[in-house]
């Protein structure tokens, strides 16, 4: 089974469940948590991406949005208090804010690495051809060598 399609399929029925169910905050809260379980627990079975890297990362992130759609729960009528709401809501920007670095601390070592393997490329490839020019001259000057 393809993960995008899943991970699409999820985003069509929650925006189906939100409209539709505008009177059932429990059902919409309730369908975010467990379609979010599954998901986590697709990606943990089935790996469905090629790296392991890709894997673990898409397992965090699915993790964060769960623990999201745990914080959405404080923001609702269920919980009056509103220093808690705060609290949770401070915490909430905190997740989504380490999410955030996770994720471009990823990309960043992911180009870092590749803009290293290039430059490493690069020198392999003037090296080399130092040495083919070096072993033409060398040819050149026993060509003639031989001539005289």
């Amino acid at each position: 089974m393809n993960y995008m399609a899943l991970s699409f399929g999820r985003r069509i029925a929650l925006a189906l469940v939100i409209t539709f169910g505008k009177s059932s905050e429990v059902a919409q809260l309730l369908f975010m948590n467990f379609s979010s379980i599954l998901l986590l627990i697709f990606v943990g079975l089935v790996r469905p991406f090629a790296s392991r890297v890709e894997n673990i990362l898409e397992m965090l992130n699915e993790y964060t949005i769960l623990m999201i759609y745990c914080h959405c729960i404080t923001q609702t009528d269920f919980v009056v208090e509103m220093a808690g709401r705060q609290a949770m809501g401070w915490s909430l920007i905190g997740l989504t804010t380490l999410n955030i670095l996770v994720n471009f601390g990823n990309i960043l070592v992911q180009d870092l690495w590749t803009f290293y393997r290039k430059i490493k490329l690069f020198f392999l490839k003037q090296e080399s051809l130092k040495r083919q020019r070096l072993e033409t001259e060398r040819r050149l000057k026993a060509d003639r060598y031989r001539a005289d």
